[in-house]
């Protein structure tokens, strides 16, 4: 019994002991800034902690470099406000727009083969005229096409806008002429996704996974969906916390399908860093400044306007990276943003010294200044042109909204609305009848009930949309109507 006794005696002890030790080392571990000074882990953990709570961001994943290597990983907050669960270093977030320099390394290894050209045509990688590809029929007439490089895609050079939704009726064409300017665009990604998996003949994710993920470890990221993720994802946020349920593409987009974790992203910044996988020529010609960027904003009216404000930072886009410089040597950085989502990462290249952050929160931009200036001494990213609002900490975050409140749907309805809504070529949104419920899906794989919120509007639950039917004169349904972020988004039944 004294045994038995002393045993546990010993347990508790140790318990005790690794828990303080646990503390201690927080307290002590120390991050080094790029000015050369350092702050403690135990500092960092608990100032996050408190801007996150005091302006109502849900979750954070962060990774950190030092010195070229990962040191530090955290995790803030929930993954999902209906689970109530932590995330940790393995949840899923959406990367969102990292998609694009990620697929920017990828296109740098087919340079490297002399499987691809910066400078030549894309047109002259195709199997035949662009208006053979029902994606891009918009552009048949329009010899301008023939201007567009893989060089003009990574350097947001196109002319293209970031998506065809944003023009009126939908269809894709120039707003710039090509090279004339910096005008983000990820419809330009896509433009070179198309050529890319035509040079290899290999889809996006197959590539990406042979080429980048298995090598550089990156175990937990992917172009698409893959039932692996099921078990650890978070869910996003809007400003009130109402859930947007983890998107589960089924086909990858090089301008934004991409899911990863902090610590996965992180690696492939070490790798970048590093010159691995890519040779030290192309990484320097990936991070060499080609365009200025003289607009006022990346997004929006205001990116029509010219500006001498970042021209101190020399602020500049490089193949697939935005670029500035500082007193502390060149960085490079990237941004991701959706409804519930808001991603940041930046990496100092002189010094070697990186962080990525992934959030599940709307509200996540309003404190990524003070996050990158408090853990590596970063105070020269361009958040003004990103756009990113600054928390005013005298401003409570609004309260949680509440569920929606909906009304039974008339199962009258089913048959008139069910079928095949194209936004556009390779994009639909499918309703069909389920168990006796209308389920919608924007793959055709993964379902989930559409909630009525009145007669005429209606949601997928977990989608940041609304959308209302169209109908003919003999009250036949022809499309929907999406409404997002003020825009509205016709959709034609097809089916």
């Amino acid at each position: 019994m004294k045994g038995k006794r002393l045993l546990l005696v010993l347990l508790l002890v140790a318990v005790t002991w690794s828990c303080e030790s646990s503390t201690r080392d927080a307290d002590q571990q120390q991050l080094r800034l790029i000015d050369g000074s350092y702050v403690s882990v135990g500092e960092i953990e608990e100032y996050i902690a408190e801007v996150m709570d005091s302006a109502g961001v849900t979750g954070l994943q962060m990774a950190v470099i030092n010195d070229g290597i990962v040191v530090y990983e955290h995790e803030w907050g929930l993954k999902s406000r209906r689970s109530q669960l932590a995330p940790d270093r393995e949840t899923i977030f959406l990367g969102l727009s990292f998609s694009k320099p990620t697929f920017s390394c990828l296109v740098m290894q087919l340079v490297e083969n002399g499987l691809l050209d910066l400078d030549r045509p894309l047109l002259d990688y195709l199997d035949g005229p662009v208006n053979e590809y029902r994606a891009w029929e918009d552009l048949k007439d329009d010899p301008r096409v023939r201007e567009i490089t893989a060089r003009r895609v990574l350097t947001h050079t196109t002319g293209w806008p970031n998506f065809r939704a944003q023009l009126e009726g939908g269809k894709l064409t120039f707003i710039y002429p090509p090279g004339e300017r910096f005008s983000y665009s990820g419809e330009g990604f896509q433009f070179l996704q198309l050529v890319v998996e035509s040079i290899t003949s290999k889809p996006l994710d197959v590539l990406a996974r042979e080429r980048l993920f298995a090598p550089l470890s990156m175990s937990r990221t992917s172009y698409v969906w893959e039932p692996a993720f099921e078990a650890n994802h978070a869910d996003g946020h809007a400003e009130r916390q109402q859930r947007i349920k983890m998107s589960r593409r089924s086909e990858p987009s090089a301008a934004g399908s991409m899911v990863t974790t902090a610590s996965d992203f992180a690696r492939l910044l070490v790798a970048v860093l590093n010159a691995e996988g890519l040779k030290q020529n192309s990484i320097d010609r990936m991070l060499a400044p080609d365009v200025p960027v003289l607009s006022r904003r990346m997004f929006g009216p205001l990116a029509s306007e010219a500006t001498e404000d970042n021209r101190a930072i020399h602020l500049a886009w490089g193949l697939g990276w935005g670029l500035f410089e500082t007193e502390f040597g060149r960085a490079f950085f990237h941004t991701g943003h959706d409804v519930g989502w808001e991603n940041y990462t930046v990496t100092y290249l002189d010094r070697k010294i990186g962080i990525v952050l992934l959030s599940n929160s709307s509200n996540f931009e309003s404190i990524a200044q003070q996050i990158v200036d408090r853990v590596i001494g970063d105070q020269s990213s361009p958040f003004t042109w990103l756009g990113y609002q600054p928390f005013d900490p005298s401003v409570p975050p609004p309260p949680p909204e509440p569920e929606r409140k909906t009304v039974e749907i008339d199962p009258s309805i089913f048959d008139a609305v069910t079928g095949q809504y194209e936004v556009q070529p390779g994009d639909s949104i499918f309703l069909r009848v389920e168990d006796g419920h209308l389920t919608g899906s924007g793959d055709g794989k993964y379902w989930d009930d559409v909630m009525a919120v009145s007669e005429t509007e209606f949601f997928i639950d977990g989608k940041p949309y609304v959308f209302t039917f169209v109908r003919d004169s003999d009250g036949a349904v022809t499309g929907l109507v999406i409404s997002y972020q003020g825009m509205e988004i016709p959709a034609k039944k097809i089916m």
